[in-house]
């Protein structure tokens, strides 16, 4: 593989995650029903504290995140944000939902 720094890598397997689009109504483990109650923005679901959608209890992480708390949720690397903020807002619902 050819970088766009001039430089090669041989590589086994690559991979391109070029073109994702979040749809969260296309989620086949998501019902009707429930998902009538998720408010969404281009498809993303709209997320207050602690990654929760309009549907109390229910948190989205990764890249059904990023619309809400932007492009690095997206990635491996805030997963270690998405999971402290969802640890600590759970903490603090008690089982409130």
């Amino acid at each position: 593989m050819k970088l766009d720094d001039g430089s090669d890598r041989t590589v086994d397997h690559a991979l391109l995650a070029t073109g994702f689009r979040v749809d969260v109504a296309r989620y086949p483990f998501l019902s009707p029903e429930l998902l009538q109650g998720i408010k969404v923005a281009s498809g993303y679901p709209l997320l207050s504290r602690g990654l929760e959608s309009s549907v109390p209890g229910l948190h989205f992480v990764g890249k059904p995140a990023a619309w809400s708390f932007g492009p690095l949720l997206g990635f491996v690397s805030g997963a270690e944000f998405a999971s402290r903020e969802l640890a600590q807002y759970i903490g603090r619902s008690n089982g409130r939902h």
